[in-house]
């Protein structure tokens, strides 16, 4: 449960990983979350919606999705710029080139040949006359390349006032509303993808599935679930919990604890959940986890009797597996239930 991110609390977090792990099982194919910022206003929008999904605010869903990439979960990438209407806002914009002397949007481009004898220059296609290029100015055949004439780079002419330049000026025309704009009037929408880690993923089913089998074995052995709700200790305060279960007549009480992002477990995590196991009179502490305990933790982990679950491949899971670990752990319920 340890993270250094501590704004929205562990269960949100869960909350958040659960909702995305959940929406790429429904559909294989795409893992990608799209986020779109607009420039001028900052306002965002997220597809899937998580924020509707877990009635959370957007921009609180948008700061744990960064810290998932910054912890190595999911990647982030500026993908597009979209450009949309100031006057409707829509994303149905089109480029207008116009002549940069008159205005006028009839130009054409072309590459741009030299008459080295005359120095006429204009775009290639005035100069194509039955199959052959004749200068337009002085009507002589051009034969040789470097010669008679040499070819330049593209440039664009426009059929208005004849003029011709390297760049037109580049308008944009909303196909909604009909107005014209120039690109520095356009809205601007950033957009983002969000992509799982591949080999950070089975590793977090793997601990999902773990609760789940946890939760279904000991719910049907009469226990009650609590999962990801927050519990209060005697002191009165309040924890985040992955999983809290209890016998129906309180004998035994169980608090299971995950560990999405730590790399290490150190001793400092295993004195707050002896405190924490002190201040719920709990009978035992669980810790699912791929993180690994330092020497120090593991021996007081061991000391304080709390049980360590190293999920398997989430494919390998089944409820069987989880009740010999529970046994063989001495997390075996008090009471047998149903």
């Amino acid at each position: 449960m340890t993270v250094e991110f501590n704004k929205y609390g562990h269960t949100k977090l869960m909350a958040v990983l659960k909702t995305i792990v959940d929406q790429i099982d429904s559909d294989p194919t795409n893992g990608a979350l799209t986020l779109l910022v607009q420039k001028n206003s900052q306002e965002m929008f997220l597809y899937p919606s998580l924020d509707k999904m877990l009635s959370m605010k957007l921009n609180g869903v948008v700061e744990i999705l960064d810290y998932f990439v910054l912890k190595e979960f999911m990647t982030k990438k500026h993908v597009e710029t979209l450009k949309f209407c100031p006057v409707c806002f829509s994303f149905g914009v089109i480029p207008v080139e116009r002549c940069r002397h008159c205005g006028m949007p009839s130009i054409s481009r072309g590459r741009v040949i030299e008459h080295l004898t005359c120095g006429y220059k204009n775009i290639e296609n005035l100069f194509h006359t039955n199959g052959e290029l004749v200068c337009p100015r002085c009507s002589k055949s051009l034969s040789v390349e470097g010669k008679d004439f040499s070819r330049h780079g593209i440039m664009y002419k426009c059929q208005s006032c004849g003029n011709l330049y390297e760049t037109p000026v580049i308008d944009y025309h909303c196909e909604k509303c009909g107005e014209y704009f120039p690109t520095v009037e356009l809205g601007e929408t950033l957009l983002y993808k969000y992509d799982v880690v591949n080999d950070k993923l089975e590793k977090i089913k793997s601990i999902f599935r773990t609760l789940d089998l946890l939760q279904e074995y000991l719910g049907e052995k009469g226990y009650i679930v609590n999962r990801a709700k927050p519990v209060t200790g005697i002191s009165g305060v309040t924890y985040d919990t992955d999983l809290y279960l209890t016998s129906p007549g309180d004998e035994d009480s169980i608090i299971v604890e995950t560990y999405m992002f730590d790399k290490t477990i150190e001793v400092e995590e295993i004195l707050r959940l002896q405190a924490l196991k002190s201040d719920l009179n709990l009978n035992k502490v669980v810790i699912i986890t791929h993180a690994i305990l330092d020497q120090k933790a593991e021996t007081l982990a061991n000391f304080y009797n709390m049980a360590l679950i190293v999920p398997e491949k989430t494919n390998e899971h089944t409820k069987e597996k989880i009740t010999k670990a529970l046994i063989e752990k001495g997390v075996a319920p008090i009471t047998t239930g149903n």
